[in-house]
């Protein structure tokens, strides 16, 4: 009876440190951008830097981004510490549990769903982009893969957006501060 009882509680502990261990990487710091390292979008190749910070619970994730110098395109607008007026400045969200996150903007409703992939080792961020702007409807799609290299101390981020001017594809690498 000992013995059986030993090898349930050893399984629960075993089943619980899988369970830990499923739930993903853990992105939580501040990040800078390697601008030589990463590929940036066009309409990026002119700001100075950019810093992500990251917070993480076993629930959600929280990303906000400072954006330094200035940011061409529309909705870019003109640079100065911070970057434009762009959408991009605004915090994302993600539940890692994978449902959705709705969140409303004065432009319009995103969608932001998340799902771990590989085993944990690599998230993956969707949003779904239901803007109205100078009278104009559009859907943009964004979905992001992030990785960590080099034992955590590198955070790699390849997105592409789907925009009604067609696919844009970018690799962010970014170093822990």
């Amino acid at each position: 009876m000992k013995r059986a009882l030993a090898v349930c509680c050893f399984i629960t502990i075993m089943a619980i440190g899988a369970i830990a261990q499923s739930k993903g990487a853990n992105y939580a710091g501040a990040w800078e951008l390697d601008k030589a390292k990463s590929q940036l979008p066009e309409m990026m190749q002119a700001i100075e830097g950019m810093t992500w910070t990251v917070t993480q619970t076993d629930q959600e994730l929280t990303r906000t981004q400072q954006i330094a110098g200035a940011m061409a395109g529309p909705g870019g607008g003109s640079g100065g510490r911070g970057g434009g007026r762009g959408m991009g400045n605004q915090p994302l969200t993600a539940k890692l549990d994978g449902t959705e996150n709705v969140v409303e903007t004065p432009r319009g409703k995103t969608s932001i769903t998340a799902k771990w992939m590989d085993g944990g080792k690599m998230l993956e961020i969707k949003s779904i982009a239901n803007i109205s702007m100078q009278g104009n409807e559009f859907t943009m799609t964004t979905t992001e893969h992030w990785e960590l290299a080099e034992d955590g101390k590198v955070l790699k981020v390849h997105q592409v957006r789907e925009t009604p001017r067609g696919e844009m594809t970018a690799s962010f690498v970014f170093n822990k501060k």
